[in-house]
Order: structure tokens, then sequence, then C-alpha cells
């Protein structure tokens, strides 16, 4: 169970997980909470996940709005990283 939001442009904020998964060498360059990586006629969004057992995911994803699909990074309430592709 969640809640997710996809803004069109640069989310405030964004930028802090994925470039936790990703790095500096990845497709986002981070500097404080903020990311540089643009897709074209893509879409920052970022999610809240909740699971029955209380653990909590915090996501951010950039969304190719062409193709509908899109890449992004999760870090979970306990600290692992993960890597999201859809």
């Amino acid at each position: 169970m969640g809640k997710y939001s996809i803004v069109r442009g640069v989310a405030v904020g964004f930028g802090r997980v994925y470039g936790a998964v990703y790095g500096i060498d990845g497709p986002a360059s981070v500097s404080g909470s903020s990311q540089s990586h643009v897709v074209p006629a893509g879409s920052s969004g970022m999610a809240a996940l909740f699971g029955p057992k209380g653990t909590t995911m915090e996501c951010e994803f950039l969304n190719d709005n062409g193709s509908g699909h899109g890449n992004g990074a999760c870090k979970s309430s306990k600290g692992a990283l993960y890597r999201l592709q859809y």
C-alpha cells in the first residue's frame, strides 16, 4: 500500500535516494537534495510505500511520459537500497 505523485519538471527534494543508489557516476548527478538528470518528455516522481509489518520505503523515479517506462531508486526503513525499473 502506498501513494505516489508525478510532477512535471523537477520535484522539490528529489534526488537523495536516487543518487544514493545510482551514485554520481550513474544516470543521476546529485548535489545535496537536487537532481540534474533530465529525461526528455519526462517527469520525476516520488512514492511512499507501507508494508503490513511496519516496513516503509521511500522511492524516487524518473518517468518517460512518452513510453510510460522509467527507472528509479528506493530506500527501505531498514536502510536497504533498491533499483527500480518499470
